[in-house]
């Protein structure tokens, strides 16, 4: 018997050298992780699925949002931090991968050594690269050079923007400044005014007053919104 068990253990250690990988599952997907021989990094692979879908190459992969956010081993300490943006099937959604990856319900954005990019969520084409973004109602605010847009319809070419509603209404207007002048577009980027003064702008921003909890704005940030009660009257 104890010949058996000796010969049984010496197989073991020939053919497979007793490694047990460890499957944990991926909160959030119908994916796990897996360990392999001979490695601390970790694979990916469809649970009670024995082909992997990934190598074992990530250190920590979590999802979010129905994506996968895995960052990579690095080969030394002086690499960058790299991370894989992945879909349901562990496949990389974009074939780029990124320095960090932050996140919201709506969207991505994703951060290179070339500069930021934005995923809408569902999507699988970039917008970028660009300084900033900033996303707000339908909206999504670009900065290139210094410069704020609206991917679009604007291109990155303006100090401040605001953007004008009506109460009550769906459409608005964008009062834009480029160097010392203001001018008044519509939705699609036109020029309705080409130029504005400075005092037209602070009496929009006085208007705009009745209507503070529709407002929104930063402090000293180029980028707001104005409620007024009459878009035509207003500038």
């Amino acid at each position: 018997m104890k010949r058996f068990i000796f010969v049984a253990a010496i197989s073991c250690l020939m053919l497979t050298g007793c490694f047990k990988s460890v499957e944990k599952p991926i909160e959030g997907s119908d994916l796990v992780t897996y360990t392999a021989k001979d490695t601390p990094l970790l694979g990916i692979k469809s649970a009670n699925d024995q082909t992997p879908l990934t190598p074992p190459m990530y250190i920590q992969v979590v999802a979010r949002y129905g994506y996968l956010l895995a960052q990579r081993a690095r080969s030394s300490e002086a690499d960058p931090v790299a991370w894989d943006l992945l879909d349901g099937n562990a496949k990389s959604v974009t074939g780029a991968v990124y320095e960090n990856i932050s996140y919201a319900p709506g969207y991505f954005i994703l951060q290179s050594a070339a500069g930021k990019y934005y995923l809408k969520n569902g999507s699988t084409s970039v917008i970028g690269p660009k300084q900033e973004f900033m996303s707000k109602d339908d909206l999504l605010f670009t900065k290139s050079d210094d410069k704020w847009g609206v991917n679009g319809i604007l291109e990155d070419k303006y100090d401040e923007i605001i953007v004008l509603f009506q109460d009550g209404k769906p459409d608005y207007r964008f009062v834009v400044k480029a160097g010392k002048q203001y001018s008044l577009l519509g939705a699609d980027g036109k020029v309705i005014k080409k130029s504005v003064t400075s005092q037209a702008v602070k009496r929009l921003e006085q208007l705009s007053k009745k209507y503070e909890s529709k407002n929104w704005t930063s402090k000293n940030h180029p980028l707001s919104g104005r409620t007024v009660a009459n878009l035509k009257t207003a500038i």
